[in-house]
């Protein structure tokens, strides 16, 4: 079975044979885009014992934080059962700025985005450096080799064409998966102006996860005590 070959730069954090990325893109209707990439390996390809684990993840990190191409995106690494990744998260204001992302742009030569009264087109073009990801060699190197690349991109705005292998129309998701038997790859879609604002509502919620349950426990606390102390006035009162 063949396997896809990173190039030099893309994805430089963590290269282990039979590893697979999940590549999630979310485009908010003022066109912010928020890019968070996995990368998984069994478990059995790492240290045996969790403390080398987390070592070997966080060598890798502080291996990658000083590169340029890296400097803005954050960190971060989850140990499962069988599957551990590393995880890198990075915000990007437009889709000028995203097009020059160290991990999109080791993918495709450009992207072509047009936007008009009445609808926004992304598509990737030029060349999918398929010679870059993909290796036909019989007994690969397994440090450079890993799996699928899995491509979710979830709009904020009513989608109305693409090019997707499939389409979950509930959660307004696009997604596309990259395999060594793709040599010829794009990526398109057409969003109109119309919000999706269930998406939007979900993704403030997933997205500010930690401060709103850090609010709601702290709220939860301050009624708490308030209450204890309101039923103890009302006590000492009533005596």
């Amino acid at each position: 079975m063949k396997k896809i070959k990173l190039g030099l730069l893309m994805f430089m954090v963590i290269i282990l044979s039979g590893c697979t990325v999940d590549y999630n893109l979310i485009v908010t209707s003022n066109q912010k885009l928020k890019e968070n990439v996995k990368l998984f390996v069994n478990n059995d390809q790492l240290p045996v014992t969790t403390k080398g684990k987390k070592e070997y993840f966080q060598n890798q990190i502080d291996s990658y934080k000083d590169i340029g191409g890296y400097k803005n995106y954050e960190f971060d690494y989850k140990i499962g059962e069988e599957l551990s990744y590393i995880q890198l998260e990075a915000w990007h204001p437009s889709f000028d700025n995203y097009q020059n992302s160290i991990i999109y742009s080791n993918l495709f030569e450009n992207v072509f985005v047009l936007e008009t009264d009445e609808y926004i087109t992304f598509e990737t073009v030029g060349k999918y450096f398929y010679n870059d990801l993909y290796s036909n060699s019989e007994s690969p190197d397994p440090d450079f080799y890993m799996g699928d690349i899995n491509v979710k991109i979830r709009l904020h705005n009513k989608i109305l064409d693409s090019n997707a292998d499939n389409v979950d129309e509930k959660n307004n998701i696009l997604e596309w998966t990259i395999t060594s038997e793709d040599k010829v790859k794009s990526i398109y879609f057409k969003t109109g102006h119309d919000k999706r604002y269930d998406i939007i509502l979900m993704d403030m919620i997933l997205l500010n996860k930690k401060p709103i349950i850090t609010t709601s426990i702290i709220i939860f606390v301050v009624a708490s005590v308030g209450y204890y102390f309101y039923n103890r006035f009302q006590k000492n009162n009533s005596v």
